[in-house]
């Protein structure tokens, strides 16, 4: 099933941001001129609950995978290089057979996991690794997005053969400094999670508050939110740019509409935990660091039709 938390998981044994620009850096900083490098660490912390003997609704059969397929996706329509994107999945073997996303999900399979990188696990050793490896090529000038789908409790998430905590992570991603960076993480009570961060350089943004989170195969609140990134219509304030404030409250007020459209069918249809279905929230959340600003902004934007109907 797709509650995103680390409760069950104890007892029975859980983006990105594309050419945007702060105003403050512009003049050093444009990512319309071609000059900027982009880079990302996309990571399925853990599978549980899509695949094998956990999955319990075909609603949630690869619903982590798709929500980080989906997230490379959007980053690659963003400008970003797979050169410069790095993959990590849970226990490093993907369902490379799915059909959604099928182009994108044999792009990566091609580039992603057929690569000098091999060891492709969501261990916290790889993630050291990777962020080892980015700390020595992201620099002021550059862009980050670090874009997590997983489950999790409060101040830890979960990694392939451990968990990893706030503090850990704060301070893995403290080695890499880049110009504009951004943390998007997907799980159970990521809200609660995001708040023991303190990362200057980052926003940060959580797929809910500190309660239960949801995501399955048609939705996702990574993808969610850099679809709404690269819609022309979130541009409220027509500045000719849609700013991580306006995908923000964009995202947020889809989020809710999703879950109330589909809430009544899993009440009646799903075949997982119903009685758990009260328990999720989709309340997003968001911290801006000291040297971040929420009204960073995309270079261009598109038209695009609406998520999730714009999916593969």
């Amino acid at each position: 099933m797709k509650l995103r938390g680390l409760t069950n998981l104890i007892a029975s044994t859980a983006i990105g941001v594309s050419s945007f620009l702060s105003s403050q850096t512009a003049s050093a900083m444009n990512p319309a001129d071609g000059n900027v490098e982009k880079y990302a660490l996309i990571i399925n912390g853990d599978s549980r609950g899509e695949k094998g003997i956990f999955l319990e609704d075909p609603i949630d059969k690869n619903f982590g995978w798709l929500g980080s397929v989906g997230t490379y996706k959007k980053l690659q329509e963003m400008g970003f290089e797979h050169e410069n994107m790095y993959f990590l999945y849970d226990d490093g073997n993907p369902d490379f057979l799915e059909e959604k996303y099928k182009e994108t999900i044999e792009f990566i399979k091609e580039h992603e996991f057929n690569e000098p990188r091999k060891d492709k696990k969501a261990t916290i050793a790889n993630l050291e690794k990777a962020i080892n490896e980015l700390s020595k090529k992201v620099d002021e000038d550059d862009i980050f997005v670090f874009a997590i789908n997983t489950h999790g409790s409060y101040n830890l998430i979960s990694m392939e053969g451990g968990v990893l905590y706030d503090s850990k992570l704060d301070a893995l991603l403290e080695r890499i400094e880049p110009g504009i960076g951004l943390a998007c993480i997907d799980a159970c009570h990521s809200g609660y999670f995001i708040k023991q961060l303190s990362l200057d350089n980052y926003v940060v943004l959580s797929a809910t508050d500190d309660q239960v989170a949801w995501g399955d195969r048609n939705y996702g609140f990574n993808r969610l939110f850099l679809q709404n990134l690269m819609d022309a219509e979130n541009d409220t304030d027509h500045n000719g740019k849609v700013s991580i404030n306006e995908s923000y409250t964009a995202t947020d007020k889809e989020a809710k509409e999703y879950w109330k459209g589909a809430l009544p069918w899993l009440k009646e249809n799903y075949q997982g935990d119903r009685e758990g279905l009260g328990e999720v929230t989709f309340n997003p959340q968001i911290v801006i660091g000291a040297n971040a600003s929420g009204d960073w902004a995309i270079s261009k934007k598109s038209n695009r039709p609406k998520y999730p109907e714009g999916d593969e």
